[in-house]
């Protein structure tokens, strides 16, 4: 009898963890996208001191305000929202101190390449220290220290022209040196970005402890993965002390139950549009996906804080025109919003040539009020993203890099909706995600 509950159990184990795998695969979609993209590793590496002073390069900016000395390193969509906090924390008075004690480091990442882009990544172990200090007062407002902490950056190189092409300026059409950090034209003075061969930041983030605690899916698969060895052990033993056949039994059962009703019914529910998006779009990834959203999310609250009219790119022209209409500042000063998961996704609907999905998340909201006061508050947030029906995922990374219709010139993906040769205009919800609808839960 032991022996057959063992069988039964490793049976039941295998499908499980079958189960488990193709739901997990079905949300993501990152399995296929990771498998492609090793492939195109290369045995090129950049130096850790490259990051290095990068990394110094950009907190140095960061303190002193001088953000124009970024324009040069900087993918377009990092130095967008880099320029608008910055613009908003001066009209504030206020300022950002960033402090890090090296605490190691971990080697970067393989040059990997799609054709057109190139990059590395890099992890930074740190103690590190954020503050927003009154520029009048020179008193902090807010701090953030992190005894153990990652700083995570990405370098990014447009492979798209030759090395030996020579960029021409926006204004003067003069050809101008993309090296070093230039970002004026020495002739008309027209600004622009040395976004070809020179590698710039394209992503930038400090993963405390508790920001790198596993995910719902990852206790699962660890919990998963311990019931899968141990259950069939247990029947095996349950042979010579047969009071554990019960125990075997029942929780064999209760992992079956639990595992389907996780997979089959709050699974799909939580993540509607993204089972939708994967049925639709064969490469769709989530991890990507929630990039994006948390990117628009960071526009959003940047734009508020400053100049709204930053977002117009990213949201439907009619949404933009009735908020513009309606936009009343309130007063308070968003210093940083923090996702909790991913949240709640609704299904897919269609109108308009493109694709509509609802989003609810959680998160962790730092503000600022008109009295410089600061408030902590969680709260949930609602809003919708939109795309064209014929934008599909690729195989690219997040810095995808397209042409301009107008000129055939290479222009970042979320740029300013503009293109920074020609001026010509593109739409950015034909190729990525873009705010669809806003609710009042996103006004602080």
């Amino acid at each position: 009898m032991g022996i057959l509950i063992g069988i039964v159990s490793i049976l039941i184990s295998v499908f499980i963890g079958l189960f488990f795998r193709r739901t997990v695969k079905t949300i993501t979609g990152d399995i296929d996208a990771v498998t492609d993209l090793t492939t195109l590793h290369t045995p090129d590496k950049v130096d850790i001191a490259f990051f290095l002073q990068k990394l110094d390069t950009y907190i140095d900016s960061v303190r002193t305000g001088n953000i124009r000395r970024l324009h040069s390193i900087m993918s377009d969509s990092m130095y967008h929202l880099t320029e608008s906090d910055a613009q908003a924390r001066a009209r504030l008075g206020i300022r950002r101190e960033i402090e890090y004690a090296p605490a190691g480091f971990i080697a970067p990442s393989p040059i990997m390449h799609d054709g057109k882009v190139s990059w590395s990544s890099v992890q930074f172990p740190v103690k590190y220290t954020e503050r927003i200090i009154d520029n009048q007062t020179n008193q902090p407002l807010h701090t953030i220290h992190h005894d153990k902490a990652d700083i995570v950056m990405t370098i990014t190189r447009s492979d798209s022209r030759a090395p030996g092409e020579v960029l021409s300026c926006i204004g003067c059409g003069q050809p101008v040196d993309t090296s070093g950090e230039l970002f004026i034209c020495p002739y008309c003075k027209a600004t622009y970005t040395a976004d070809s061969y020179a590698w710039s930041i394209s992503a930038y983030a400090v993963l405390s402890e508790k920001s790198q605690e596993k995910s719902v899916i990852g206790r699962l698969t660890v919990v998963t993965m311990i019931m899968m060895i141990v259950l069939p052990i247990l029947g095996f033993i349950s042979q010579a002390v047969p009071f554990l056949r019960w125990v075997v039994i029942i929780v064999n059962i209760l992992m079956l139950g639990m595992i389907l009703y996780w997979g089959l019914w709050m699974v799909p529910n939580a993540f509607r549009g993204v089972f939708h998006m994967r049925k639709i779009d064969r490469l769709f990834s989530m991890s990507k996906f929630f990039s994006r959203v948390e990117y628009l999310m960071s526009i959003f609250f940047s734009a508020t804080n400053y100049n709204p009219n930053n977002l117009k790119p990213f949201m439907d022209q009619y949404v933009f025109a009735e908020m513009m209409q309606n936009f009343q500042h309130t007063g308070n000063y968003v210093l940083r919003v923090d996702m909790h998961g991913q949240g709640k996704t609704s299904a897919i609907k269609r109108h308009g040539g493109r694709h509509y999905m609802t989003l609810s998340i959680n998160t962790d909201v730092v503000l600022l009020d008109s009295y410089r006061r600061v408030h902590e508050l969680k709260k949930r947030i609602s809003f919708q993203v939109c795309r064209a029906e014929s934008a599909m995922t690729t195989l690219k990374s997040n810095f995808d890099i397209l042409e301009c219709p107008g000129c055939g010139r290479s222009i970042n993906l979320t740029a300013n909706g503009k293109c920074k040769y020609c001026g010509a205009g593109y739409d950015l919800s034909q190729i990525d995600w873009i705010l669809g609808r806003i609710d009042k839960s996103m006004f602080m």
